[in-house]
């Protein structure tokens, strides 16, 4: 999957976890939603941040994923995917202040969104 195609799963995913869980939240905070002096004044520019973020973050952790895992990968038919997607968006969760995960099972929700569209998108 190209890198776009991640930018924009992260996209749609992100946004349907926030649209749809309670737990889930993308909000802009006035005066500290600046990055790279970049002052982020609107719920989309937050959105395009998180999801390229999650985008870096995918192409790191698949990479370590499908080379050291792989036989964990297929014991689990897949499943260790899941589980790395829940921890990414943990990640996300932790990084930035303007993308809150309230409660557990919020994250596990969000992370079976994730691995649906990026199923969809592959």
């Amino acid at each position: 999957m190209s890198f776009l195609w991640k930018i924009a799963s992260g996209a749609i995913s992100l946004f349907l976890a926030d649209k749809l869980l309670e737990g889930v939240m993308i909000k802009v905070i006035p005066g500290k939603s600046v990055y790279f002096g970049i002052h982020l004044t609107q719920y989309w520019h937050i959105l395009l941040l998180l999801s390229i973020a999650l985008a870096i973050l995918s192409s790191i952790s698949k990479f370590l994923l499908n080379t050291i895992a792989l036989p964990l990968k297929w014991l689990t038919f897949g499943l260790i995917s899941l589980f790395a997607n829940i921890i990414l968006i943990w990640i996300l969760d932790v990084i930035f202040l303007e993308f809150q995960v309230t409660n557990f099972p919020s994250l596990i929700l969000s992370g079976i969104i994730l691995s649906f569209v990026d199923f969809l998108f592959k």
